[in-house]
């Protein structure tokens, strides 16, 4: 499928455009080509109230893309802090694996971003787990 205008509005942060297909019922789990919901893509691009307003929507924060990438594997890679703490705090999975076996505490060391690593670590992230390639 390709992108749904929600879509579309998630990835360029739009609240009102964002607030209004939710209001006419506009399928928040709707799925792209990778199979991205909105959600994914809101993560990606850091939009915050983007995230936030999709889940007090009930956007599922546990939804996997192709590779079984969750938003909190994207928020890592992006050094999304903010982004990451309102989807621990929505019930995010810390220990959430992709294809790789990797966890998004995997995703934020790989990629340098040390105040994800932190935060994951603070929110019981294991700093021990181990991925496909036998890395911690």
């Amino acid at each position: 499928m390709k992108q749904t205008a929600l879509h579309v509005a998630a990835q360029y942060g739009k609240i009102g455009i964002i607030a209004l297909l939710l209001q006419k019922s506009a399928e928040k789990e709707a799925r792209d080509k990778t199979n991205q919901t909105p959600l994914h893509l809101a993560t990606w691009y850091g939009h915050k109230e983007a995230v936030e307003l999709l889940i007090q929507h009930g956007a599922c924060v546990s939804a996997r893309r192709n590779e079984n990438w969750t938003p909190l594997h994207y928020a890592a890679r992006n050094g999304h802090k903010e982004v990451a703490e309102s989807l621990i705090l929505a019930g995010a999975n810390l220990h959430a694996v992709n294809d790789d076996n990797r966890m998004p505490i995997h995703i934020a060391a790989s990629k340098g971003n040390t105040h994800l690593v932190e935060l994951l670590l603070s929110k019981g992230a294991s700093q021990d787990a181990v991925d496909e390639r036998n890395q911690t």
